[in-house]
């Protein structure tokens, strides 16, 4: 069993804003904070807008790019305020809000892709009186009392809460740094919560209002709780508390599949039915699908192929259209299935089949398909328990001597070709949070046995060389950017494959048996 400390690392890996995020983050909010600036320099009332929440206070989480800000006014003016916002260049989709119970006014809008929530409050009024005021002076609180370190036990406190439903609504960031205060980290939280105590935190010495399981009053009026759970929550709360004690690694796994959850959920709402969706870079997408559809074909006609983590569809229908082959796709999005079935629907093709499914239980008979093939789905699992359940699920519903086209992501592609970039001194290219890759020896040998090994085609070899060592250099030198879509990434695409420095891979498989 890996060590309860090493798996905490591992999830805060995955959740936590990488430098370059925090970068983007901060000059988003120096440009907001400039906007907002230039908006209301006109009105005397106006003296400062001040960011609050995870942008202020740095615990932020990977799934989610939001700023929240407060206006301060004086006097307060709904009107100043609102006819102000909508001069405020770059925001879109402003939606000011029908009531509010904290703040004296507030909207929701969008901004340079982060999701923006900015209240306006009377800068005269006391935080030892007013909740809006309190709402104010709470990065300030979480500043003078969490530590750098105790920035990882929110993180993890963030991720327990999430599993378990309870995270955002119900309890959010603000909470969450003050059971980290009050409990000093992580563990001492769960483990309080293990021997079923309620839980009071109070810092203002003030709070009186509704008894509840957990309370995390406003830290300066204690005027309310800032946490709406129920008796029930607090049980699953203690219930999960219990089994993650007992089994870190149930957490690290819980961990895995909401942050690929999540990912896949922002993708199918942001994306939704480009291409784009799955594979980032469309020109390797291209040349990864030919690829298929030439060794598909070359098994016949009339077959029985599975899509396994087949997302949106897109490359289920480029890679058979125009086959006479029964094609099924699945995907535990529910969805990218609705959406995977609108794009076959408005392309003519009813005859292809989407079902939201687990790869790690398949709903069809034994030996059902002919061909079985995962693009990046494997990596998408929690855990490699999963990886492995999902790998001899799919030799189940395989014919024996049926073709498995295991295409996926590798540590080991990644740590050549950032070998390179440092060689000519790019930056490191990160493991995408959201996924469990594997190494070449894990897939060796969790499919021996099962399947033989046909060939290894390292299709990406030379497209990953030019477009994430060569070009990006260049570019580098011209001070200009790189783009995936770009004219000269789709002429790598065309050249034939050298060398053994792909990220991407193709495992042809065969399942054993006559």
């Amino acid at each position: 069993m890996r060590p309860r400390i090493e798996i905490y690392g591992e999830i805060v890996r995955r959740v936590e804003y990488s430098k370059g995020d925090f970068i983007e983050l901060g000059k988003t909010k120096s440009a907001i904070k400039e906007e907002f600036t230039g908006a209301f320099s006109s009105y005397s009332g106006f003296s400062d807008l001040k960011f609050i929440g995870s942008c202020a206070t740095r615990n932020c989480v990977k799934w989610k790019k939001d700023i929240d800000g407060v206006v301060l006014l004086n006097p307060f003016s709904a009107r100043e305020f609102r006819d102000r916002v909508q001069t405020v260049n770059g925001l879109e989709k402003i939606t000011f809000a029908d009531k509010c119970l904290i703040v004296g006014d507030k909207f929701d809008a969008e901004y340079n892709r982060y999701e923006v929530s900015i209240g306006c409050v009377d800068s005269s009024l006391s935080p030892y009186n007013s909740l809006g005021a309190d709402l104010i002076r709470h990065p300030d609180f979480v500043a003078g009392r969490l530590t750098d370190e105790q920035v990882k036990d929110v993180l993890l406190t963030k991720v327990f809460l999430k599993n378990i439903g309870l995270y955002g609504k119900k309890v959010g960031g603000f909470a969450a740094e003050q059971i980290v205060i009050y409990f000093d980290n992580f563990d001492n939280f769960t483990k309080h919560l293990r021997v079923g105590k309620r839980i009071f935190i109070d810092f203002s010495g003030k709070y009186s209002g509704q008894d509840s399981p957990l309370v995390v009053s406003y830290p300066y009026c204690g005027l309310d709780n800032l946490v709406r759970i129920s008796d029930e929550d607090f049980e699953t709360m203690i219930n999960y508390a219990r089994k993650i004690l007992d089994r870190p690694e149930l957490f690290l796994e819980d961990s895995c599949s909401t942050v690929n959850r999540l990912f896949w959920e922002k993708r199918a709402r942001t994306i939704g039915d480009k291409e784009e969706l799955s594979m980032p870079d469309v020109h390797l997408n291209h040349r990864e699908n030919k690829i298929f559809k030439k060794r598909i074909i070359g098994e016949g006609n009339g077959l029985r192929v599975l899509d396994v983590g087949c997302a949106n569809g897109y490359s289920t229908i480029a890679i058979n259209r125009g086959t006479s082959n029964s094609i099924i796709g699945i995907d535990s999005n529910k969805k990218l299935i609705e959406i995977a079935r609108s794009i076959a629907k408005r392309n003519g093709l009813d005859t292809l089949e989407f079902l939201v499914s687990d790869a790690s239980s398949i709903p069809f008979e034994d030996s059902f398909f002919d061909v079985v093939y995962a693009k990046r789905a494997i990596s998408n699992l929690p855990s490699r328990k999963k990886q492995e359940e999902s790998i001899m699920e799919i030799g189940r519903v395989l014919k024996k001597g049926g073709l498995f086209l295991f295409s996926d992501l590798l540590e080991g592609g990644y740590e050549h070709i950032n070998k390179l970039r440092s060689v000519v001194g790019l930056t490191e290219i990160k493991l995408p949070y959201h996924g469990n890759l594997l190494r070449e020896e894990d897939i060796l040998r969790i499919t021996k046995g099962v399947f033989t090994l046909e060939c290894i085609d390292d299709f990406s070899s030379t497209y990953y060389f030019l477009s994430r060592v060569v070009y990006p250099k260049l570019l580098e030198l011209g001070r200009m950017n790189v783009r995936s879509d770009s004219k000269a990434n789709k002429l790598f695409s065309k050249l034939p494959s050298l060398g053994n420095i792909g990220i991407n891979k193709l495992y042809l498989l065969r399942r054993n048996g006559n």
